[in-house]
């Protein structure tokens, strides 16, 4: 079995008792994303009316220095993608709390809580932007 389907099958063994309507967000968008990024760790919450993903990419997959790709309604460079991820969890700790909250590391699932999440994603962007300015460093 692929590994993209084998996280989608946890991911729905988890989550899937939690949904009540737009199943879809589960079994097409969340296993589009997670089939186009196989073991690329992510954060996933669910609540009756749906889910929501928040990828942790690696940084070489992120936009060059100084590259605008299109994002959402309009075009963003990796700075403000990478703030996204924080910001995305800021927006909706409200409307998943005490709801289900998944981080997958890449090899496991575990539930979380919001702090937990928080400081996982502080990491996260320290660690890209670390990367960053090191591959910045280096000479040509």
């Amino acid at each position: 079995m692929r590994i993209a389907e084998t996280i989608h099958r946890e991911l729905v063994s988890r989550a899937g008792g939690h949904l009540l309507h737009y199943r879809r967000d589960l079994e097409v968008h969340d296993r589009e994303w997670i089939e186009r990024n196989p073991g690329v760790p992510f954060f996933h919450f669910t609540r009756e009316c749906g889910t929501f993903l928040i990828g942790l990419i690696p940084a070489e997959d992120y936009p060059k220095v100084g590259e605008t790709v299109p994002y959402l309604f309009g075009y963003a460079d990796r700075y403000h993608i990478l703030n996204e991820v924080l910001s995305m969890l800021e927006a909706i700790k409200g409307m998943y709390k005490n709801r289900l909250a998944l981080h997958f590391d890449g090899l496991t699932f575990r539930e979380i809580d919001f702090n937990r999440a928080y400081t996982i994603a502080m990491d996260y962007t320290v660690k890209i932007r670390r990367q960053w300015t090191r591959e910045q460093r280096r000479p040509a």
